[in-house]
């Protein structure tokens, strides 16, 4: 079976979504990693998923977050994630990356590592009384 990482921002709309089909994936007998910061890893661990706590993965994120200052800590974040995450991914060797759409270092890592990538894109749901 395969082996894929999971590398995602530290903030519940991000993270919960995509717990279903990490559990699926595990369900199935793929191998996945997820790389997050402490505060995730005992609903991540609740899927199969073997979890791996990101260094610098629990940065602090402007909350409430405004879209340029929440840009510029990704960006920044992201230059002192990539070493270690690289280091910790090269033994791995995953066959897929998936990242979230504002995880900046998954999809510099999945460059790096010549590894396919997905890029998955959360948003509110709405309706139409919102």
């Amino acid at each position: 079976m395969s082996t894929v990482a999971f590398l995602n921002i530290a903030m519940h709309g991000h993270i919960n979504p995509t717990l279903p089909i990490v559990a699926e994936l595990v369900r199935r007998g793929h191998r996945v990693t997820y790389h997050t910061s402490p505060a995730f890893s005992e609903e991540i661990a609740a899927t199969g998923a073997d979890v791996r706590l990101t260094p610098g993965g629990d940065m602090p994120l402007p909350d409430p977050p405004v879209p340029l200052v929440l840009m510029r800590e990704l960006a920044t974040g992201s230059l002192r994630i990539l070493p270690p995450l690289l280091d910790e991914l090269r033994p791995i060797r995953p066959d897929l990356i998936v990242h979230d759409s504002a995880c900046l270092w998954g999809a510099v890592a999945a460059r790096e590592l010549a590894v396919p990538a997905v890029s998955s894109f959360t948003t509110f749901a709405f309706n139409r009384h919102v």
